[in-house]
């Protein structure tokens, strides 16, 4: 028999010695889904007398999602918000929202996100900050891990990340692709969450500022068998594009990516995407 160690969907292991989880802020007890330590921010949740313009710009983004005006925040010992469905606390300090940004707490680094994504510290430079802006970061700050040099180079992570499970419910996935301006100064490029349709049809999931996205992507799920082109756009696919007057990108059953280029409403292509080159980022 092989002893095995309980986790939970943070990924943290059980301290059987004490009945705790560890995260490194604070201890997490799983009998209550409560920490038993103070939120190590709650210091940053209080607004500042509004004698200047640069405290009142701080009030207006307290960290915790609105500081102690965010009712939530007024029970310290609250885990996530209160919404685990919705919201992570890897570390007891950085938030992951349901969009897979960050939320920084106090003390959180850009290294330190970094290196619990990714298991190594420096690829904080991939965010789009500079050393002095990774100076800056403070509590309430939210951060976007993922982002790429290119809409193939997010085509190409969206469809690694979701084609296997696209193909084994047999539904299609959709998002968009959308630009991103990071802190410095460059453009980037990232995804929404999916919305799931049926096995030959689906709306993508559309980004909030419409002038933002780049492209929407879906896959054909598994392959359909005769009558059905899966490894091509269909003529919905298509009108989905025109409609949105957007480029489209397809993630076959088979795992090629398509890019439908509206390059003009009288010019159009069809191109392949190398998805073995990886996405840069």
């Amino acid at each position: 028999m092989i002893e095995t160690k309980r986790s939970i969907p943070s990924g943290k292991e059980l301290d059987e010695e004490t009945g705790l989880y560890y995260y490194g802020a604070r201890y997490l007890d799983p009998k209550t889904s409560h920490w038993l330590s103070t939120d190590p921010a709650m210091g940053e949740y209080i607004p500042g007398a509004p004698v200047n313009d640069e405290i009142r710009k701080q009030n207006q983004n307290l960290p915790g999602m609105g500081g102690v005006f965010n009712i939530v925040n007024l029970h310290t010992y609250h885990y996530a918000g209160n919404n685990p469905v919705k919201y992570t606390d890897p570390t007891g300090m950085w938030i992951l929202n349901s969009d897979e940004s960050y939320t920084a707490e106090k003390g959180d680094t850009l290294w330190g996100l970094a290196e619990q994504i990714t298991g190594e510290g420096q690829n904080w430079k991939n965010y789009g900050y500079t050393e002095e802006q990774a100076k800056k970061l403070k509590p309430g700050d939210v951060v976007n891990p993922l982002v790429f040099d290119s809409a193939d180079d997010a085509a190409i992570s969206w469809g690694n990340r979701y084609l296997e499970l696209s193909r084994f419910v047999d539904c299609e996935f959709g998002s968009t692709i959308y630009e991103i301006n990071t802190p410095d100064g460059s453009m980037k490029y990232s995804y929404t969450d999916i919305n799931i349709g049926s096995a030959h049809k689906v709306f993508p999931f559309l980004y909030k500022d419409l002038a933002k996205i780049e492209s929407y992507i879906h896959t054909h799920g598994e392959e359909s068998g005769p009558g059905y082109d899966d490894e091509n756009f269909s003529s919905v696919d298509i009108k989905i594009a025109n409609s949105l007057k957007m480029n489209g990108y397809l993630v076959t059953p088979s795992g090629r990516i398509k890019k439908y280029c509206r390059y003009h409403d009288f010019y159009k292509d069809v191109i392949d995407i190398d998805p073995s080159r990886g996405p840069r980022r």
